[in-house]
């Protein structure tokens, strides 16, 4: 007992000095410092009974002590550190939190741990204070901490926390209750691209009991109509999931082949049922993949933003039902849009967004502090709903635990901070009509505890009174234009996508639309996979440096890879060179369609100005279709002015008047213009030859008498027998059935038929002689 009592003197006279001679930052930050360096223990607070004090409330204050020093600890106790006085304003919790700011002083009696607490070792502790006591009595939030001390009255640790105060809404002067709306976010980083299948199987963890998705969902679900919850949804983690409500595959290569095979998952059907039934609530869905609105805006891509809303409507639309109606609500990435990103929005029929507190500071002297609820003119000349998330309550909501045993991020210690929060901005301005919204990160990842709890003091808190986005946007129009700053005119933000990165996506995305434009019967199914691939790339999932970016570039990677393969599959076939001869004739070439899919393209070719060489037409004409694996030939009508070579370009474009990627095939064409010289000389050659065969069957048939086959000589004498008289041959019988009888000189065959030259009575060498 002197113990205790001599701790407890040492600490009252030890903080009445801090309090009353040091600066409280200065003194703050000093012991922040050398509790951050050199603290012995570790204090946690597991709970505060209630959470919520009231007057003549007694408050139980439990936790733990642990000894994270090589050496044990003698004498270890605890003692409460609170005040009468409440915190001022929102800055005073996040400074006391972090012990920058004295405001506590030991109140009730120490109470010892262990006499001695040995190296890694863990003791419970528990101590109770009096509300009245202390003097608490106003609406607020009040300091609260334990402080581990050594009989020296040296500190080992402390732990801070808040103790919000209610008397009731009249002794706090409240008029109403503070509106307070959830976003409660079902997203996840893209998972599958252009390809079916799936780039890991993560979400096969993620939607089952206890895993991230499925815990939000399970919690969301519980509390959805008690705390107005408004869904945010992304289609393509929704295109994702119902994939694996069928097999599925993991890890194919960048031809969409392959890959690990994976039987339907039961998990995932019983979450993406769950998030049917919540879609009979309050619920907005992202764009497709949830895409860097605000990256896209400032690198020029509004057609892909567009493209984006669209898709993830008719994703939404196709698999959540008749629940689902499309809205008009965008939470851009980290709440952060300047005024060409609002403009780009109410393009895309964006009637309300969400953005950080920060994005609009307060402005005025008559401002309302922290309300939620405000609009802003856009240069799309429409009036933009704005609602503006804590960036605070994010922040507490994103804290993650730095070691197991730390309380920072616990469920008990964001939970209390939450209830701390919310308090001090109702006790800012009571009187007046207040709202809050809540937007946790959009990879949030709380226990099922913390999240049980959140939702739990939202609905049971007696100063708040849930609502939805909806309900909130509909009192837009009624807050003061003055009271907050417009959003900037121009903020790029250092986290997101980069232009450099974003000009490899806008040469892929104009790619792939080349690619879908030669596609002749494409179904909806894969023109909507290919359109998810260029949205997978500019997801807002891989902002920021590290493993963020790296992820990104893998996938701008498969989806490069996979229009890469497909580009090869659809060739014009070229052997390099080409004969033309004569001066006009036809070309034939040949396209090859290696796809699975059938495509319709266009080809043309083109000479150089001033050529030697013209086009003058096609066959077919028009749009070429080739069926899926096969070869059409196309001839090209060509005329030539001259001998030589000319450069031809074939160029294939798709339906659309895209140029196919990879540029012109040339085709070097010959002329040689040989072809009417070669005619001329053939009909020329062969009139000549039948010219002469004309000619000489004349001749033969004047020279041959009639009756004489073979044509030969006479069977009389020649010239050499000397006017003798001619001797009838024996074997020749005489015509008319006698012999015929020859006078000298009188030669029947040469009265009849004159020679017409002298030769023609020449004897014919090796003519045969008859006896």
């Amino acid at each position: 007992m002197v113990t205790l009592a001599l701790v407890a003197a040492f600490l009252a006279a030890a903080s009445a000095c801090l309090l009353t001679s040091a600066p409280p930052a200065q003194a703050g930050a000093a012991r922040a410092a050398q509790s951050a360096a050199s603290s012995p223990a570790s204090v946690v607070i597991d709970s505060v009974s209630p959470q919520v004090a009231r007057p003549d409330s007694k408050v139980t204050v439990s936790g733990t002590v642990t000894n994270t020093s090589r050496t044990s600890l003698p004498v270890v106790s605890v003692v409460l550190r609170s005040s009468a006085s409440a915190l001022v304003s929102r800055n005073d919790l996040t400074s006391y939190g972090q012990g920058t700011l004295n405001a506590d002083t030991p109140v009730g009696t120490p109470v010892t741990v262990a006499n001695s607490l040995a190296p890694g070792a863990t003791k419970p502790w528990k101590l109770s204070l009096s509300v009245h006591s202390i003097g608490i009595s106003q609406f607020g939030v009040y300091p609260l901490a334990v402080q581990a001390v050594q009989a020296s009255g040296a500190t080992v640790g402390i732990e801070r926390t808040y103790l919000p105060y209610w008397p009731g809404a009249k002794a706090a002067g409240v008029s109403g209750p503070l509106r307070i709306a959830w976003i409660w976010p079902l997203i996840d980083r893209p998972q599958q691209g252009v390809c079916t299948a799936l780039t890991s199987n993560s979400l096969a963890t993620s939607v089952a009991p206890g895993g991230r998705l499925g815990t939000l969902l399970a919690v969301g679900s519980q509390y959805a109509s008690k705390a107005d919850l408004t869904w945010a949804v992304d289609p393509g983690l929704l295109n994702s999931v119902s994939t694996m409500t069928r097999s599925y595959r993991v890890g194919s290569g960048i031809d969409c082949k392959g890959g690990a095979a994976h039987p339907a998952s039961s998990a995932a059907a019983q979450w993406l049922a769950g998030v049917r039934s919540a879609a009979s609530g309050p619920l907005f869905t992202t764009p497709y993949d949830d895409v860097d609105v605000a990256a896209l805006t400032h690198q020029g891509l509004d057609s892909d933003l567009r493209t984006a809303f669209s898709q993830g409507r008719s994703t939404a639309s196709a698999l959540l039902g008749n629940d689902y109606r499309p809205s008009s609500i965008a939470w851009p990435a980290d709440g952060l849009a300047d005024s060409s990103v609002l403009g780009n929005l109410a393009v895309d029929n964006v009637n309300t967004v969400v953005l950080a507190s920060s994005e609009m500071p307060a402005t005025g002297s008559q401002f309302i502090a922290d309300d939620a609820v405000t609009s802003t003119p856009t240069p799309a000349g429409t009036t933009m709903k704005v609602l503006l998330a804590d960036s605070t309550l994010t922040g507490v909501l994103g804290a993650a635990p730095t070691s197991p045993a730390s309380p920072t991020g616990s469920a008990f210690a964001v939970s209390q901070r939450f209830l701390a929060e919310t308090a001090m901005i109702e006790a800012e301005n009571p009187q007046a009509a207040r709202s809050v919204v809540v937007a946790p990160p959009r990879y949030w990842a709380p226990s099922a505890a913390e999240a049980s709890d959140l939702l739990s003091d939202t609905t049971s808190t007696p100063w708040l009174s849930p609502d939805t986005l909806s309900g909130l946007a509909s009192s837009a129009a009624r807050s003061a234009q003055n009271q907050r700053q417009a959003p900037p005119d121009n903020q790029v933000s250092p986290s997101e996508l980069s232009a450099s990165y974003l000009k490899q996506v806008g040469a892929l995305d104009t790619g792939l639309r080349s690619y879908k434009s030669i596609l002749a019967q494409p179904t909806t199914r894969y023109l909507d996979q290919l359109t998810a691939g260029v949205a997978a790339t500019e997801s807002s999932a891989w902002r920021g440096g590290g493993t963020a970016r790296a992820a990104g570039t893998a996938m701008l990677n498969r989806v490069s890879g996979y229009l890469s393969q497909v580009d090869k599959k659809v060739q014009v076939i070229n052997s390099g060179r080409a004969t033309l001869v004569g001066s006009s004739g036809t070309l034939p070439v040949s396209i090859e369609n290696d796809l699975s899919v059938a495509i319709r393209i266009r080809l043309q070719a083109t000479v150089q100005a001033n050529s030697r060489l013209t086009v003058s037409g096609y066959t077919p004409k028009g749009f070429i279709a080739v069926g899926a694996g096969q070869t059409e030939t196309v001839k090209i009508s060509v005329k030539s002015d001259g001998v030589g070579s000319t450069t031809m370009y074939l160029h294939l474009y798709g339906q659309d008047g895209r140029p196919l990627p990879g540029g012109p095939v040339t085709l070097t064409v010959q002329s040689t213009q040989f072809g009417n010289t070669l005619l001329i000389i053939i009909f020329v050659a062969l009139g000549v030859l039948i010219l002469t065969a004309i000619a000489r069957a004349i001749r033969r048939g004047l020279r041959d008498p009639p009756g004489r086959p073979g044509g030969g000589e006479p069977a009389g004498g020649g010239p050499g027998d000397g006017g003798d008289e001619a001797k009838r041959s024996p074997a020749m019988p005489a015509q008319g059935g006698r012999d015929a009888t020859f006078e000298p000189g009188t030669d029947a065959t040469e009265s009849r038929y004159p020679p017409e030259a002298p030769d023609d009575h020449a004897r014919a060498r090796d003519s045969a002689r008859y006896a």
